[in-house]
Formats: C-alpha cells, sequence, structure tokens
C-alpha cells in the first residue's frame, strides 16, 4: 500500500481492536433490514430450507438423546419451563422463519415446551419482526419470541413478548445456540507464523479521501486494508486458555495465517452459563 497516496484512518491496531468494527456496526445501525432488502449482506447459502431442515434433523437427536437421559434419571429437565432455541444475529429471519416452519410441524415433544428466540443488536430489526405477518400464528402460541442481544455488551436481556429476563438464574433448562454467519462478522484477531514464529497482524485503515464521517454507507468502497505482521514476545491475552491455544499452533504449524475468534470464545463462555452449564452450539 503506497501510504502517501492514502488518508491513513488509523494505523498499527490489533484487527479486534480496529474503527473497522464500529463502520460496520454503524452500518448496519444504518441499513436495518435493507442491509439484506438490498442484497448487500449475503445470506443465501446459510438461510435456506436445507440449513434449516438439518438444523432441524440436528435437534431432533439432541432433544432426544436430553429426554432419554432425563427419564434415567442422569439429566435434569423441568417440564414447566422452555427449552430454549437462540438464534444470534438472526437478521433477515429467514432461517428462524424455514426453522420453525419444519421443526415445529414435525416434532415429537409436544409434552416439552420449546422456545425460538430470535436476536439481534439493531432494535429496528426486532421491530421488523415484531410486525412480520409470517411470524404472528407463532407469537401468538408463545412459540417465537425477540431479544436484543449485543455482543459487545454480553449481558442479560428481556424478552419482548413474554417479558422474561433471560439470565443465567432464569434459564434452567439446556440452551441450544444458533449462530450462523455470526462469529465470522464479529470482532478478532490476525495472526501469521512465519518460519515458526507467531507474529501478530497490525492493521492501518486507509481511505482514498479524509474521512469525518465514518458512518457513511459509502465508506466501504474507499477503504483499504494493511496488515504488517510483529512478533510476539509475550503472552497477547489476559485469558491463559487462549495464550495456550496460540502456543499450540506456533509449535505446530512452521507456517500459517489464522484468525482467532476472541470475541466469539467469549460469547460461547458467556452462553455456557445459561441451563447449568448444558449448551449446544450450532454454527
Amino acid at each position: 500500500m503506497n501510504k502517501q497516496s492514502r488518508h491513513i484512518i488509523e494505523a498499527d491496531k490489533p484487527l479486534s481492536q480496529s474503527l473497522l468494527w464500529d463502520i460496520q456496526r454503524a452500518y448496519f445501525l444504518q441499513a436495518g433490514m435493507a442491509a439484506w432488502q438490498d442484497d448487500v449482506v449475503p445470506s443465501d447459502i446459510s438461510s435456506n430450507p436445507v440449513m434449516a431442515r438439518t438444523y432441524s434433523q440436528i435437534l431432533f437427536g439432541y432433544l432426544r438423546d436430553c429426554f432419554a437421559a432425563a427419564q434415567q434419571g442422569d439429566f435434569a429437565l423441568d417440564p414447566s419451563q422452555p427449552i430454549n432455541i437462540v438464534e444470534l444475529g438472526a437478521g433477515s429471519g429467514r432461517l428462524a422463519y424455514h426453522f420453525l416452519q419444519t421443526f415445529y410441524q414435525q416434532s415429537p415433544f409436544a409434552s416439552q415446551p420449546i422456545r425460538y428466540i430470535m436476536t439481534d443488536f439493531v432494535p429496528q430489526i426486532l421491530d421488523f419482526w415484531q410486525g412480520h405477518g409470517r411470524f404472528q400464528p407463532y407469537i401468538d402460541s408463545s412459540i417465537l419470541d425477540f431479544g436484543l442481544f449485543d455482543v459487545m455488551v454480553m449481558r442479560p436481556f428481556t424478552l419482548r413478548n413474554s417479558g422474561q429476563i433471560f439470565a443465567p438464574d432464569t434459564v434452567q433448562n439446556p440452551v441450544i445456540l444458533i449462530a450462523n454467519y455470526f462469529f465470522d462478522s464479529i470482532p478478532q484477531d490476525s495472526f501469521v507464523i512465519e518460519d515458526g514464529l507467531l507474529c501478530q497482524n497490525l492493521l492501518t485503515l486507509s481511505s482514498s479521501q479524509p474521512e469525518p464521517d465514518l458512518g457513511d454507507p459509502a465508506i466501504w468502497e474507499r477503504l483499504a486494508l494493511h496488515y504488517e505482521p510483529i512478533p510476539l514476545e509475550k503472552s497477547f491475552y489476559d485469558k491463559p486458555l487462549y495464550n495456550q491455544i496460540l502456543d499450540e499452533y506456533e509449535a505446530a504449524l512452521p507456517d500459517a495465517s489464522f484468525s482467532f475468534p476472541n470475541v466469539g470464545l467469549d460469547c460461547v463462555q458467556f452462553w455456557r452459563e445459561f441451563g447449568n452449564g448444558r449448551l449446544l452450539l450450532l454454527t
């Protein structure tokens, strides 16, 4: 990259701390449902009926195992409380709709309430779901609910329709977490191993013009990213497990480039607190 011909927005930042994520966040907050309606965000590959049927089949098998274990006294289930299927970043709602059609038409688990919760961090997207006619029968049957969940500020949230505070101490049954096209779209770090040496990729973000407004939707067409590998001299994360994973990569791979989903791992750990640690992750 010729830095002299570019306008530097930020220089030498860890990828997870880059303004790039703020720019993306501003885009989704402004665009709302238009991000999918205008085909800006690809979703067909992850929100189609085949994917929904596949997830349904996996869940049928998992729930059969749960109920069998519960009957034998090896697994605690509260029949008065729902088993919750939580979709992170449900966006357009297409996957949820296909899943609801498939799962609840074929579900053999009539004795156990099972609830689908769609989440996103954009309030107007939740408004769109709430008013969509295709979702209304599921809302009226208390099968479907919505919640405002932000992976950058992970905390309990209130379900729109039931009014329940969705928190670890209010959710006793297992949680099934669906994260389609999600973990790759949230902050993460970038690393490279060169001749057996682990380096962190530091990001310089630039534009073809000055950018006084990082919320300008057209900014994406002007951005350029440049990575500079810098050797790591000490443990990078404050979580020993994350550093252990990096050390194992460095020991096993002489040359490689990879991203590290630090925020994604934090998210999984957050959701493991629900349902007494019983979590099925589909992604």
